[in-house]
């Protein structure tokens, strides 16, 4: 292995997506994927320096596409040292221990009942952190809204008028 290349997107659609064009584009393994803490997927990719750095800067530009909001961070390592390969590199026992035959899993399948509860429940909202960048794209977003159906209402009421005198 020469690098090591990295793409953390918040949301699972974001690494499945980040995964596939990378794949796609360049002749590497998948390494590891992994679900972090807070929405945040890792997807790993080890190969070829230039292969590595093409397809991560691909699969970040992808997601990016997907919306400002959906990419992390990206980061390629070349020629990580050995003693980081236990990092990213999925562990074959751990693998096995986790495997379970189809038989082990329907045992687990329980059948339940619906509970229907007598009293509503409410869900607050939870704040929203948003940096200073994201909060002016989507004031601006706002604003082209407001302007659009602004504009829409005017000529609607121009256009009564017009109409209006045009019958008097």
């Amino acid at each position: 292995m020469e690098a090591l290349g990295m793409v953390e997107t918040y949301g699972l659609i974001g690494g499945v997506e980040a995964a596939d064009v990378m794949l796609k584009l360049a002749a590497i393994p998948l390494g590891k994927t992994e679900k972090v803490r807070g929405g945040l997927v890792n997807v790993s990719i080890t190969g070829d320096i230039g292969a590595v750095k093409t397809a991560v800067e691909a699969g970040a530009s992808t997601v990016k596409g997907l919306g400002d909001t959906y990419c992390y961070c990206s980061h390629v390592i070349p020629r990580p040292d050995n003693q980081v390969i236990p990092l990213y590199k999925e562990d074959e026992d751990i693998k096995q221990k986790g495997a379970k035959t189809t038989a082990e899993l329907e045992e687990v399948v329980q059948e339940c009942q619906p509970v229907f509860l007598e009293t509503p429940v409410e869900i607050e909202p939870g704040e929203i952190h948003l940096t200073s960048n994201e909060y002016r794209k989507r004031l601006e977003k706002t604003e082209e809204l407001v302007q659009g159906m602004v504009r829409r209402k005017m000529v609607a009421v121009l256009m009564e008028e017009f109409e209006k005198r045009g019958k008097n």
